[in-house]
């Protein structure tokens, strides 16, 4: 049997090749998408279209991929707790973890504000800014969900072992602040944009209200009216003599 790790790491292998492929898909129907875009009024539409399709392809590939080891990181940090043998080995593992994430929100911080400073000075244009924004707005919902991971496994831990590995209440609130004021409306609009779920056409939509049970299906099927069977309809010898209503004979 595999252990925590070793599973760990084969799964990383696989992120960048899941990620890859999901793009592709989305590039099967980004030519048409594109040409759509280029037809008609020609630079009205390329204006509403900011996005070339190599440039969302490339932004869709990197919001999957961020999920994926997202999805990854919370998985191996649970198992990590699962696993250990002592509440000081918890508390090593929240540790390592706030570390981490206060790294990766600096590095994000970082990269945001180079973006902005680019795409100010011309030098990369609005289509890869907001491909790269995708990317750093679904790492940023990573993050979020990983500093509220750790405060949870913290808050069942005690004071003085989180305490002697710098760890504090104090500390991780402020993650959790950082890693949410690292977001914007456009940010998470771009990230909607760009990393969002599947077309409305591609399968029902996710607010189902149509059912069996709605008055929209067939008669019989739903909750219909109490009075289904109209008066005088039923077989003969049902009811008990004398139950039929007045001016049935």
């Amino acid at each position: 049997m595999q252990n925590p790790n070793e599973e760990e790491d084969t799964m990383r292998r696989t992120t960048l090749v899941v990620a890859v492929t999901i793009g592709l898909a989305v590039l099967v129907g980004v030519p048409a998408v594109g040409m759509a875009a280029m037809s008609g009024s020609g630079a009205a539409d390329q204006a509403a279209n900011e996005t070339a399709p190599g440039e969302r392809l490339s932004g869709v590939v990197g919001v999957q991929k961020a999920e994926i080891e997202a999805g990854l990181e919370h998985r191996s940090f649970s198992i990590r707790l699962q696993q250990a043998a002592s509440q000081a080995e918890q508390a090593d593992a929240v540790s390592e973890q706030v570390s981490d994430v206060e790294a990766r929100i600096e590095a994000l911080e970082e990269r945001k504000a180079e973006l902005e400073v680019m795409l100010e000075d011309g030098e990369i244009d609005l289509g890869r800014y907001r491909a790269e924004m995708a990317q750093i707005a679904a790492e940023i919902e990573a993050l979020e969900a990983l500093s509220n991971q750790s405060a949870r496994a913290a808050s069942d831990l005690p004071v003085e072992l989180l305490e002697d590995r710098g760890v504090n209440t104090t500390a991780i609130l402020t993650l959790q602040e950082r890693a949410s004021e690292l977001s914007s409306p456009e940010i998470a609009e771009i990230g909607r944009d760009i990393g969002g779920g599947p077309p409305d056409e591609l399968g029902p939509p996710i607010n189902q209200t149509r059912g069996a049970n709605n008055g929209t299906g067939p008669p019989g099927e739903g909750e219909g009216p109490p009075d289904e069977d109209p008066p005088g309809d039923d077989p003969p010898g049902d009811d008990p003599p004398g139950d039929d209503p007045p001016g049935d004979d």
